[in-house]
């Protein structure tokens, strides 16, 4: 039943991110009306997984700052402040993502080196020359850049099992690039991916819960290590487990 609904529940949200993407409309109380329902179904499935983690939590925290930080940006006007206010949530959400990877795994050290080096050398060429985009504002983004960059090369170091890994990752991608058109729009003054800044944004939304919907899904169960300790892994199997992902637990034995 709980893997029946990991496969039914995110399909909710993935049909009103599809609806939006057809009828063109993004507006902010679609944005919110999706985040929430992404915010509930990974709750609920929280709820309902007792071998759940306290840092799977994190995961509907990160949907809240996404809502502040929306709140910010759809009603910001011409204001530098209220942008960076917005940025500023994101960053939260950035942050909740990249501790709740690092639970699940480890920072993949040359990714992170050579994905990082790109972002600084775009932000250096494009960003930092221009007069137009206030002091504050290009360290809000440079701050933004590397919580993005830390959270994706967490995302590629994850122990879990490939599925949701694979999800987890595309979640991640999709947002740093809805954040890649964002930049180019409005520093930069190129709009030619603008179609793709809100899609991109929602499926990313979407993937997340998805993700997390697979993660819990998995029932551990426990294979004996040495004797007296247990090794908590998911049923789905050996092939589908990267290396890290076995708790090995305590057995209290009589």
């Amino acid at each position: 039943m709980k893997k029946l609904m990991a496969y039914i529940l995110p399909l909710i949200p993935l049909a009103m991110g599809i609806i939006s993407n057809v009828r063109g409309r993004y507006g902010f109380k679609i944005t919110v009306a999706l985040q929430l329902t992404c915010l509930v179904i990974t709750a609920g499935m929280i709820l309902w997984n007792r071998s759940s983690r306290r840092s799977d939590w994190l995961l509907p925290l990160a949907y809240v700052w996404c809502i502040c930080g929306d709140s910010f940006l759809f009603h910001r006007g011409n204001s530098d402040l209220l942008f960076v206010f917005g940025i500023a949530f994101f960053a939260l959400m950035h942050l909740n993502y990249f501790i709740l990877m690092r639970c699940n795994g480890k920072i993949n050290k040359w990714f992170g080196i050579i994905f990082t080096s790109l972002l600084l050398v775009y932000f250096a060429i494009f960003l930092l020359p221009l007069e137009g985009m206030g002091l504050s504002l290009k360290i809000a983004v440079l701050i933004y850049l590397l919580l993005s960059c830390l959270t994706l090369s967490t995302a590629i170091g994850l122990r879990l099992a490939k599925p949701e890994k694979t999800v987890f990752i595309c979640a991640i991608a999709l947002m740093i690039f809805s954040d890649t058109t964002i930049s180019f729009k409005e520093f930069i003054h190129w709009e030619k991916l603008n179609f793709l800044l809100m899609p991109t944004y929602y499926y990313s939304l979407i993937f997340m819960c998805t993700a997390m919907c697979l993660k819990l899904s998995r029932t551990p169960h426990k294979l004996p290590v040495d004797g007296n300790l247990f090794a908590t892994v998911g049923t789905t199997g050996k092939d589908n487990i990267d290396s890290g992902s076995v708790e090995i637990i305590n057995n209290d034995l009589a």
